[in-house]
């Protein structure tokens, strides 16, 4: 079993019409003005505005006067923004008394550049030296590792960490850990119970049946929680565990498991025919996903249900909640240990190499940062954070705080 370890200037083109406002984008790392409707005129109609980037322009031509005069005659057209879809021909234009003319055309399909990466962080290695497998928390001021030794630790975000009693032993070690807030943490363990914690620095064993281990926890709400290892149990929170656990994936240990609902729940796997990867609709029954070639899937994580990872040996694959899984990032002489992100924009993994990697979340990532040049390869386990700047990983060397 693994150690998890140019803005876009606004082209109006206007004829004897009132200027446009522009719109913007939530989309493209220079964003453009958007477009907009044209405005009425008294002959010809107004022209339309120029499309944000990423964003279509949807101009409409501007009507001819209601009485009197000629309708409007022509129509602006529509300037696509940068790395934008064409825009939407503009409306017909022109009054009935007036007979104005059809509006704009169409806006051309504008070039642009990608999203940028999330920012670089320099590492700060906190608490004490451990082989930690795991770290979550319910906010920046509320973080919790689990190790080989120290068993649970807790800090609050200055940099100290401190333990918490669990009653483990070095062969009974915590192995992941989960909360739904601040008052309802688990931890799996290498061992047949699971620890529970009301968030008051004391931890409760839930025991299961002697023979069983557990790999990680994961739930989507204090209702609905899983344990992984041979397959996965389940628990409504109340203390007591499916048993047996749900097969996955036969014989192959079960890694992670990460879920966008109680009904979309996935997870990474030892290899079990041509998969590393499976699904289930939260009734107790898991389907397999094929996925390309790989000894084993260790790390799971989604930003949502169309969004999803998987790390593990020499492969991150990506998913768009489909059943069908791609290679995002690649590199023969390593295990991905762990993947996470905030959103769909900024996706992280590491190694069992010390490895540290950014995405954009668009197949784009960064070139691998060694997390500590003092343990260049050191497995790296688990990932977690409040936000871009303010990243933790758990490592066979220790916990590490990255910030920017």
């Amino acid at each position: 079993m693994k150690m998890r370890a140019s803005n876009f200037h606004c082209a109006v083109v206007g004829v004897l019409c009132s200027a446009l406002g522009c719109g913007s984008s939530t989309d493209a790392p220079n964003p453009g003005p958007g477009g907009s409707t044209g405005v009425a005129g008294t002959a010809n109609g107004g022209a339309g505005a120029s499309g944000s980037s990423n964003t279509a322009g949807h101009a409409t031509g501007g009507s001819g006067a209601p009485t009197g005069g000629s309708g409007g005659n022509s129509a602006g057209s529509a300037v696509g923004g940068m790395n934008g879809e064409a825009g939407d021909a503009g409306a017909s234009a022109g009054s009935q008394v007036g007979g104005g003319a059809s509006g704009g055309g169409a806006g051309s399909t504008g070039a642009g550049g990608a999203a940028p990466l999330p920012p670089e962080l320099t590492w700060t290695a906190e608490g004490m030296y451990d082989t930690y497998q795991g770290i979550w928390g319910s906010s920046a001021t509320d973080i919790y590792a689990v190790g080989r030794t120290y068993g649970v630790l807790h800090s609050a975000g200055d940099g100290k960490w401190e333990a918490q009693p669990a009653a483990l032993t070095s062969a009974g070690y915590a192995t992941g850990i989960w909360g739904s807030g601040p008052t309802d943490i688990y931890a799996s363990v290498n061992s047949n119970f699971i620890l529970h914690s009301s968030g008051d620095g004391t931890w409760q064993h839930q025991s299961y049946t002697s023979g069983y281990t557990f790999s990680a926890v994961w739930g989507s709400g204090p209702s609905d929680v899983y344990v992984a290892g041979p397959g996965a149990s389940h628990s409504t929170g109340n203390g007591v565990w499916q048993k047996p656990p749900q097969t996955i994936s036969g014989s192959a240990p079960t890694f992670a498991l990460w879920g966008s609902s109680a009904t979309d729940i996935y997870a990474a796997t030892g290899l079990s025919g041509d998969s590393t990867v499976f699904h289930s609709t939260g009734d107790g029954t898991w389907r397999s996903q094929k996925t390309p070639a790989a000894g084993e899937m260790v790390g799971i994580w989604g930003a949502d249900a169309s969004h999803i990872y998987a790390a593990g040996d020499k492969l991150v694959l990506f998913s768009s909640g489909d059943g069908t899984w791609t290679a995002s990032l690649t590199d023969t002489t390593t295990l991905f240990n762990a993947v996470w992100g905030f959103g769909t924009g900024a996706v992280y993994t590491c190694t069992g190499h010390g490895q540290f990697y950014r995405s954009n979340g668009r197949g784009t990532w960064s070139t691998a940062q060694v997390i500590d040049p003092q343990h260049p390869t050191q497995i790296c386990n688990a990932i977690w954070g409040t936000s871009p700047t303010n990243l933790y990983v758990a490592t066979e060397y220790g916990i590490y705080h990255g910030s920017n």
